[in-house]
């Protein structure tokens, strides 16, 4: 929601939640006017009339929300974001082993029935090398830290 507020230039509090369910009955009851949460913990307060989509922070329209336009597309450029799991392994990890269950994950996400159900879910399956995988978790907390520190957000 930082993020949003300042590429529109607009004024914006963050609110942290432990779930999206929390913030999707906050939104659905008045106590928010916008929240960023994943498309399925929107589902059901959109789908009571409650809340609606306004816009996905992804660089392509969601299968599960496929009428809900990206932000580039309604007018805000620059704004993508990605909730996302991984495997990790502990420091250290014999190079061996990390490309062997690199391995094995990737022939899984390839395999029709994990991809069908992944879509349902407007999961999109990456499978990047654990060298790309390390390269976006470093970016991805620099840039985060940089816009909480910027954004004066406290964490505890």
């Amino acid at each position: 929601m930082v993020q949003l507020g300042r590429l529109a230039g607009i004024e914006v509090q963050h609110v942290p939640y432990r779930g999206g369910a929390d913030a999707a009955r906050d939104i659905a009851g008045g106590n928010l006017d916008a929240v960023f949460i994943t498309a399925l913990s929107a589902a059901p307060v959109v789908a009571s009339g409650r809340a609606r989509f306004l816009a996905v922070a992804a660089e392509r329209r969601v299968s599960v929300q496929p009428e809900v336009p990206t932000f580039a597309e309604a007018g805000l450029p620059g704004l993508t974001l990605s909730e996302w799991a991984a495997l990790f392994g502990p420091a250290g990890l014999p190079e061996a082993i990390a490309t062997r269950l690199h391995a094995v994950l990737a022939e899984s996400l390839a395999e029709p029935e994990v991809q069908a159900r992944l879509a349902q879910l407007a999961a999109v399956p990456v499978g990047s090398s654990p060298a790309d995988f390390a390269r976006f978790v470093r970016e991805g907390r620099q840039s985060m830290a940089t816009l909480v520190r910027e954004a004066n957000i406290r964490v505890e």
